[in-house]
């Protein structure tokens, strides 16, 4: 049976967006969550399990000191790194010290929301992310170019990992490596860059969902709801096991993102790959292009084909998973350049 959706009286740009996200949860088939299974190919999965396990234990740092709050104020060794968005040190350690001297039950707001920015300045400093950003995307992209170099057939997981695992970790290691020709060094550049700013977006989210949850639960407490502290960790607990979840979603997608750039950044023009889709529960856009063949062309070549061609940088941003657009009051098509189309990384 159809569904009809009566869209006539929001905007166009409303009923795109609609549109876009309908055809993208249709697009998710129901009851299929391949996100906990080990990752298919050996190139990548321990290196997404890693990124995966560093960045889930200094959550679950984050989230012990909310839990236990006196615990993470009084440790034997002080870590805050540096001061954050116009606060000095000087004024951080006060507040370290007049939050030790009181009992979590006697938290005001203001104190709560102090606590947070406390803990994430100190398990999610700037250097960490950038450490982290480097450590994702430099290997994931050297994960490619291991894998273009080793037996097209593919060789033992055991030998793809140990490759894998003797190539560089840090960008300045990368560098001193000397493998790092122009080709390899930009995407290596763009792909640091991206995992920076999804660290920092991750942080920041921690951040402010974290301080809404505490938010609302002193608001319900201050209005004579019989909340507890037990109340607001089933509340945290689940706000982390969300924020896991999603960091799961961008390394994966992110890493294999770098590994097929660096795996492109290795051949020459004019080599020939094929699209193999791993995953039984794909959705039709990647079961359609399971098998297809693309030339490997210069990202500057005029007029490029994105159905028989592919190129370092092709994605699917500003394209659409929706056929059909708002113009005035009607559904027109939208033109095939405006469509998916097979990406150089993952759809």
């Amino acid at each position: 049976m159809p569904l009809l959706l009566d869209v006539g009286s929001v905007s166009c740009g409303c009923t795109d967006h609609t549109l876009e996200a309908l055809h993208k949860a249709i697009a998710d088939p129901p009851g299929t969550d391949d996100l906990w299974e080990p990752h298919h190919d050996p190139y990548v999965r321990d290196h997404i399990e890693a990124v995966i396990g560093r960045v889930h234990a200094r959550l679950a740092s984050v989230a012990e000191a909310l839990y236990d709050p006196h615990a993470f104020l009084n440790p034997l060794e002080k870590s805050i790194s540096r001061p954050w968005a116009g606060v000095d040190a000087a004024t951080i350690e006060a507040i370290e010290r007049e939050l030790a001297a009181l009992s979590p039950e006697s938290y005001s707001l203001d104190d709560w929301l102090a606590l947070v920015d406390l803990v994430l300045q100190r398990y999610l400093p700037e250097e960490v992310i950038a450490s982290e950003a480097d450590y994702l995307a430099i290997r994931g992209v050297y994960a490619g170019r291991v894998k273009a170099h080793l037996d097209p057939h593919g060789p033992s997981p055991e030998v793809a990992s140990l490759a894998v695992s003797i190539t560089p970790q840090s960008h300045d290691e990368a560098l001193e490596s000397g493998t790092l020709d122009g080709r390899t060094k930009a995407v290596v550049d763009f792909a640091r860059a991206r995992a920076g700013e999804l660290i920092v977006d991750l942080t920041e989210t921690t951040r402010r969902q974290v301080k809404r949850c505490i938010i609302e639960h002193a608001e319900r407490k201050r209005f004579g709801e019989p909340v507890s502290s037990w109340d607001l960790q089933s509340t945290l607990r689940e706000k982390f096991g969300e924020l896991d979840r999603d960091w799961r979603r961008i390394a994966l997608t992110e890493i294999g993102r770098n590994a097929n750039e660096g795996f492109l950044s290795t051949l020459k023009h004019g080599s020939r790959v094929r699209r193999i889709e791993a995953y039984s529960s794909a959705c039709p856009f990647c079961k359609r292009i399971h098998g297809m063949e693309f030339d490997v062309v210069d990202p500057a070549k005029p007029n490029k084909d994105g159905w028989k061609e592919v190129w370092l940088g092709k994605t699917n941003v500003g394209r659409s998973a929706s056929p059909r657009k708002r113009v005035g009051d009607e559904l027109v098509d939208r033109s095939p350049s405006k469509l998916w189309w097979p990406a150089a990384g993952v759809q």
